[in-house]
C-alpha cells in the first residue's frame, strides 16, 4: 500500500503504524480469549449496493498446519472498526450486530496497537509505502481550519507478485479482484480517484 501526501491538514491528522504481529503477541500472552474471538467468524458490513450486503469472516488468520494455512505469514491481522459497527455509514440494521465479546477485542486490538504505534512526521508531497499485511494504519484527528478538504491523500495498492507474499486460500478471491487481470487482453484497467468526488469518503478502500 502507499500514500500520496497531496497535502496535509492545518493541525493533526498524522499517519499511525504499529505491528499486526506486536499486537497479536501481545494479545496472545495477555487476552487469549480475545485471539480466540479474531479467529472466529464475524459478520461484515460491505456497504456495497448492489452486492453481498456482509461477508462473514475472521478479523486475524492463523496457520494452524491446515491447507488453508500459510508459511510464510502464520498469523495476518486484518481490524477495522467500520464494517464491524459503522462510520459515516451506519451498519446495516438487517445484519446481526456484534457481540459483547467482539465489541470487547475489537476494543483490546485497537489500545493494543495504539500502545505500540508510531507517529509520522509527514509532509505535503511526501509518498509512504507500507506492508498492509505486517502493519497496520490509522490517522489522529485533524482541522483543516475550514478549508473544505485541504487535508487531501490518495491511497494506492500495489502487489508485487514475485516479492508478494504468498496468501492464506481464504484471501485469494479478494486479491485476485483487486489485483489480477480485469480485460479479455490480459491487462488490468486501473480507476485513479485523484480529485475529490461526493461519496468517496465512505469507501474502506478510499478512506485514509
Amino acid at each position: 500500500m502507499a500514500f500520496f501526501y497531496m497535502d496535509t491538514a492545518l493541525k493533526g491528522g498524522e499517519t499511525i503504524l504499529t505491528s499486526s504481529w506486536q499486537t497479536y503477541n501481545e494479545l496472545a500472552a495477555e487476552r487469549p480469549e480475545v485471539v480466540r474471538t479474531l479467529t472466529e467468524p464475524w459478520v461484515m458490513d460491505t456497504y456495497v449496493k448492489p452486492g453481498p450486503i456482509h461477508t462473514h469472516e475472521p478479523v486475524a488468520l492463523e496457520d494452524n498446519g491446515a491447507d488453508d494455512g500459510c508459511e510464510k505469514i502464520p498469523v495476518l491481522l486484518r481490524f477495522s472498526r467500520y464494517p464491524v459497527i459503522g462510520w459515516q455509514r451506519k451498519r446495516n440494521p438487517n445484519l446481526p450486530p456484534p457481540t459483547q465479546a467482539q465489541l470487547e477485542a475489537a476494543d483490546a486490538v485497537q489500545f493494543t496497537a495504539m500502545r505500540n504505534a508510531i507517529k509520522l512526521p509527514v509532509v505535503k508531497g511526501d509518498m509512504l509505502f507500507v506492508n498492509d499485511m505486517a502493519l497496520m494504519h490509522a490517522r489522529t484527528g485533524f482541522d483543516d481550519g475550514g478549508i473544505p478538504l485541504k487535508r487531501h491523500l490518495v491511497k494506492m495498492y500495489f502487489r508485487d507478485p514475485e516479492q508478494g507474499w504468498e496468501l492464506p486460500l481464504a484471501l485469494e478471491k479478494e486479491w485476485r479482484t483487486t489485483y489480477s487481470p480485469n480485460r479479455p487482453d490480459g491487462t488490468r484497467h486501473e480507476t485513479w480517484h485523484i480529485s475529490h468526488e461526493p461519496g468517496l469518503e465512505e469507501l474502506t478502500t478510499l478512506n485514509g
